[in-house]
Formats: C-alpha cells, structure tokens, sequence
C-alpha cells in the first residue's frame, strides 16, 4: 500500500485526526508494516499492551472471553490507541481471518515520537480530551 494512502487511513484515527500531513508523514515513517497469515493471533486478549495497530489489508475477527463477536475489523480499523499511551492489557483476541498487513506503532517509537514532536502530542492530548468529554457527555443523557 502507498504511504499516501496509509497517511489518510491515519488520519481517520481519532487520535491522529488533528495532525497535519507532514506530522502524519512522521508517524507513517515511526511506524513498521506487519503481515500476518490467517489465523494468525495479531494480539492475545489479557497480555501486556503496548502497541498501536492499524489494519490496511484483509480482515480479522474480535474474540472476546472466547467468544467471537459479531464485529469484523477491516481495512481502515485500528485497535490499541489506548495501549500504546498506557500500556494496559489487551480487552480481547485480534484474529486474522485471511492473510492481514497492518501499520504498528508501538510504545517506544510512540514515546520518542511524543518527546521530540511536542505538536503531535499537544494535538493527541486535545483529540482525547474532545473523546472524553463526548463520551462523558453521552453517558449523562
């Protein structure tokens, strides 16, 4: 897949969303390209988290507690944005269901990425905030 591509699939991430091309060009450059054959676990429900994925060809399968739900990730899904800043466990299983390419940034790169950017990771820090406070608004009403 082109950079350019991946580069508006990033910036359909909520997290990346109000960065400009030339900070999303920086990610895209952080981040390393994955490929995983089907069935293949991408991550392990319950282990340590650290990395950021974004899916960018084939699909995978969500498994919860063993249960796979009913939610299939396809190109343009991503999963771990919370992982990579906290590096909490994993919620659930990423199964690939064919063979799957995917955008990882994980949590060094991201580290490095936020210390020497400080305008990446204001705009991060905005984009949570306006997150939270949606959510926090929706649970309200």
């Amino acid at each position: 897949m082109r950079a350019n591509e991946q580069i508006r699939r990033l910036k359909e991430v909520p997290l990346f969303a109000g960065l400009t091309v030339a900070e999303l060009r920086e990610v895209r450059r952080m981040a390393t390209e994955l490929e995983f054959p089907a069935t293949a676990h991408i991550v392990e429900q319950g282990a340590s988290a650290s990395d950021f994925y974004l899916l960018l060809s084939g699909e995978a399968a969500v498994i919860e507690s063993g249960r796979l739900k009913r939610h299939t990730l396809v190109p343009g899904d991503y999963f771990g944005e919370m992982s990579v800043i906290d590096g909490g466990p994993r919620t659930a299983t990423i199964m690939a269901l064919s063979p799957v390419v995917v955008l990882r940034l994980d949590s060094d790169t991201f580290d490095q990425l936020i210390a020497t950017h400080s305008s990446i990771s204001r705009k991060m820090l905005v984009g949570m905030a306006q997150r939270l406070r949606v959510s926090e608004r929706s649970m309200s009403h």
